[in-house]
């Protein structure tokens, strides 16, 4: 029996990608102005230098995801959603902001929340922890390098203790996305499967 053709489902599908990209365009601008507001309230300072790697490293990768879905060149990675790279690329993106503004680290660390959350889209609770080790590595690694350069202000025990801190909440992220996504899961594969059923009734209807 042939099937249907699945062009309108990777289409589809390509837009929905798309669309989630568009919100995570809109979330890199709000946590550039939410930067912005910090610097302006004067909870820290950024030089010039550190705006414009903080903006163009924006620019750059975003740039590199559009050109991935919009030419469908996704499409031959294991998840064309790219859901868990455009994440672990948010983290490095928001470690120019936690360095450069060390005062008001607290508030930088809840700028991740939002593309965290992304991941309930797609992730496996095992995938999300798997990102939770990639965002505290970096983390740990820029707590490591400040520590031995000897950074003005840095104190290991509130360094720790924001980590730690923060390693808690992105773990009860993981486990919470996970178990959304699980539920999410379930339900589109039961819609997969009642397409599918749709799909070969109509097509019985038609030969007939």
């Amino acid at each position: 029996m042939k099937m249907p053709s699945t062009d309108k489902t990777v289409q589809s599908k390509q837009r929905q990608r798309l669309g989630r990209f568009g919100m995570a365009l809109a979330t890199y601008a709000v946590v550039v102005l939410a930067t912005f507001l910090v610097t302006s309230l004067g909870l820290g300072m950024m030089n010039g230098t550190q705006w414009a790697i903080y903006i163009g490293l924006a620019v750059f990768g975003n740039g590199i995801f559009f050109v991935l879905f919009y030419t469908g060149a996704n499409l031959v990675f294991s998840d064309p959603s790219l859901t868990r790279e455009q994440i672990f690329f948010s983290s490095l993106f928001g470690m120019v902001a936690l360095y450069s503004l060390p005062a008001a680290r607290p508030i930088v660390l809840m700028f991740y929340l939002p593309a965290f959350s992304f991941g309930m889209l797609r992730l496996t609770r095992q995938q999300y922890l798997v990102m939770v080790v990639c965002v505290l590595g970096l983390y740990a690694a820029l707590l490591t390098f400040e520590r031995f350069n000897d950074r003005q202000g840095f104190r290991i025990q509130y360094e720790l203790f924001l980590f730690i801190l923060y390693g808690i909440l992105l773990t009860w992220f993981a486990f919470f996305g996970g178990f959304v996504s699980n539920i999410r899961r379930r339900l589109q594969l039961q819609k997969e499967d009642i397409q599918k059923v749709h799909e070969e009734i109509k097509y019985e209807m038609e030969n007939r």
